[in-house]
């Protein structure tokens, strides 16, 4: 007999999302017996969704609502309830003191200012900038003192922009939410089309929004200047993130940003995806001088490389850092660094890095290699000496030399517990078995290969390797997660009937083990759902 242990039983009952039949399923549990009682009780975060009449009527009539955590969205279906005014009020009330997320995708239907809601931590709201002054009034009016919604941390403004009309002062909502006193997180985004052009964002930073941490802006427009001083002004914030924004001057590039108010800033995470230009120089000087940031990503557009006339990187707080240009090329390896880092992630292109991943680099726990002629030579990472190291992520495998040099490796360090792989070119399945079955690697737990690629033409002696392997893999009851990705013929696999049954048996007799199991056949898909594995 298996014994669940209780916090896993609380985790699993959080995922139950069917409304009425979970309510009535917690109180039956609930009258088990004394322990059950308590493991209702600790149920505190079961978010429920809103925005129909049968959930609502549920909730009114539902005693204890002790620990429900309720998103409302007032739709056009559910409007009508909310401002029902011959529903108990009492009733009303019990279910609106849990209501932490409010969404507004329709200011049209919305008439009477919004009722007291004490525990609402996030709002989203869509505006149509087609009828901008109507929608802003009506902001006004159904948040007409913000200050009674002192709960409120996060804001997500969703703009609809029209053809003519597609520029938004953030000064209309100075009255409202931009009076919000404990926001931390402000969204600005477009909904469709192009995203509106959104002017005065150096007049919030200034005067508004005092506690404001975290600033995300995707799809719309800004003036950089502006972008520049509201950043130096909100000394608080720590997280910025543009997503494919736009520039008012359509020369410009993000250099001007990135050498000043990102460098001189206490931001911790900077996170750009634009096809605005960056210079490589500019982003050196982002890291250098920001000795406050942890992680910086930046996918775009980067000006030539010539790395002897870069200054080293110096920034030993950094954790995580991706440079990718807009063809997935990566960059870090051309920046030359003059001190340890504190990075736990990096990726070796050349085998030139390989000397320097441990004098640079000794916290990093995940390793990106790929295995070809071209980059790693033979013996060249048995240099490698990283205590931390869990993760090892190969890009490429194109022959026997490259997987002998992973199985060395590998070997050489124990203490690696993820295996991923992206394309393997050549399989051997006496070296697999010599690695994972043979030699009991107890920290190895997740294998993953995507793509196995084999030139040759795929014969009934490789479908029978590969199910052997499979079966041998699970019975090893060592792996919680297995994703390997074969070019099965299905006209084969009909062919191997015997095989088929004993990995079903495999999966059946160890299924408390796997938590992923993900191969290139439906066949054993049934076996998998019923017993719980994704796949």
């Amino acid at each position: 007999m298996t014994i669940i242990p209780k916090y896993l039983i609380i985790e699993i009952l959080k995922f139950t999302n069917n409304l009425p039949n979970y309510l009535l399923f917690m109180n039956k549990i609930s009258l088990v017996c004394w322990e059950w009682y308590h493991i209702a009780q600790k149920i505190r975060n079961h978010r429920i969704s809103i925005s129909n009449r049968r959930n609502y009527h549920v909730l009114l009539d539902l005693e204890n609502k002790h620990g429900l955590q309720i998103d409302l969205a007032l739709n056009s279906r559910f409007i009508n309830i909310y401002y029902d005014e011959t529903i108990n009020q009492n009733q009303a009330k019990s279910v609106e003191e849990h209501i932490e997320s409010l969404e507004l995708h329709d200011l049209s239907i919305l008439h009477k200012p919004l009722r007291h809601l004490p525990s609402l931590k996030e709002l989203e709201i869509t505006i149509r900038t087609s009828r901008l002054d109507d929608d802003i009034q009506r902001i006004n009016h159904l948040f007409p003192n913000v200050s009674q919604l002192p709960s409120v941390r996060k804001l997500n403004l969703i703009f609809l922009t029209s053809m003519n009309r597609n520029r938004v002062s953030l000064t209309h909502f100075t009255e409202s939410l931009m009076k919000l006193p404990n926001l931390e997180e402000l969204f600005l985004s477009k909904g469709s089309m192009d995203g509106p052009f959104i002017t005065d964002l150096q007049v919030i930073g200034s005067q508004y929004l005092p506690k404001l941490k975290n600033l995300y802006l995707q799809g719309i427009k800004v003036s950089l200047p502006h972008l520049n001083e509201f950043i130096l002004q909100t000394k608080q914030l720590k997280t910025l993130y543009l997503g494919h924004i736009g520039l008012e001057d359509i020369r410009a590039n993000l250099d001007p940003l990135f050498e000043n108010s990102l460098a001189n800033s206490s931001l911790e995470s900077i996170s750009v995806r634009d096809n605005t230009m960056v210079s490589l120089s500019s982003l050196i000087k982002l890291i250098n001088g920001n000795q406050y940031l942890k992680s910086l990503i930046y996918k775009g557009d980067i000006g030539k490389i010539q790395a002897k006339n870069l200054d080293p990187l110096s920034n030993r707080n950094l954790k995580s850092l991706i440079l990718e240009g807009n063809t997935n090329k990566t960059y870090i390896c051309n920046i030359p660094w003059a001190a340890p880092s504190s990075l736990v992630s990096f990726r070796i292109n050349h085998p030139n890095q390989i000397s320097n991943v441990n004098q640079f680099h000794p916290k990093c726990q995940t390793l990106i290699i790929s295995l070809t002629k071209d980059h790693i030579s033979s013996g060249s990472l048995m240099g490698i000496n990283l205590p931390e190291l869990k993760s090892l992520e190969i890009i490429r495998i194109d022959d026997k030399q490259s997987l002998l040099e992973l199985y060395k490796f590998i070997f050489a360090n124990p203490q690696i517990n993820h295996l991923h792989i992206d394309i393997c070119k050549y399989w051997d399945t006496e070296v697999w078995k010599q690695l994972f079955i043979n030699q009991q690697l107890p920290s190895l737990t997740k294998l993953s290969i995507n793509d196995i690629s084999i030139i040759s033409e795929i014969s009934l002696f490789t479908q029978q390797e590969y199910l052997q392997f499979l079966i041998q893999l699970v019975n090893l009851k060592q792996f919680n997660y297995i994703n390997i990705q074969h070019p099965i013929v299905q006209t084969l696999l009909d062919q191997q009937t015997f095989l088929v049954d004993q990995l079903n048996e495999a999966i059946s007799n160890n299924y408390l083990y796997l938590n992923s199991f993900r191969i290139s056949s439906l066949r054993f898909d049934n076996i998998l759902k019923n017993k719980f594995i994704h796949y």
